[in-house]
């Protein structure tokens, strides 16, 4: 399948990615989406013309932080997402790509495909991924 990604405004973020605020990925309900949108750069990604998810980002010290992100895809939706983030990172100028999550198996597959933990703080972590030329 082939992948591509625009930048999306504030109202399709938010309603594109109101499924990554839930309690499962937000336990503590710290987290307000719009919030989040208003901070950041939101983008659909499209497999074969179709939307497939959405992620924000937005850029702290010298990694892009995944903020909140939400989609199906048939392949490894991770994989994806992050090689799109990877581009965006290298573009800006940055040296690592970051996000924060409570999910386990999302754990599993970052580490899979090259993110470090960094922290672990109770059920959430952070992970990184540094960027090689």
């Amino acid at each position: 399948m082939r992948y591509t990604a625009i930048q999306i405004g504030h109202d399709d973020a938010c309603r594109l990615l109101a499924a990554a605020q839930s309690p499962r990925t937000d336990a503590a309900g710290r987290f307000s989406l719009p919030d989040l949108v208003g901070r950041g750069r939101a983008y659909q990604i499209s497999g074969d013309g179709e939307p497939v998810a959405a992620y924000l980002v937005e850029v702290a010290g010298d990694a892009l932080w995944i903020t909140a992100a939400a989609g199906r895809a048939p392949d490894d939706l991770v994989a994806v997402l992050s090689r799109f983030a990877v581009h965006q990172a290298f573009d800006r100028g940055l040296s690592a790509v970051a996000f924060r999550t409570e999910r386990r198996g999302l754990v599993r597959k970052a580490r899979r495909i090259g993110y470090q933990i960094t922290r672990q703080d109770g059920n959430e972590y952070f992970l990184r991924k540094t960027l090689q030329c």
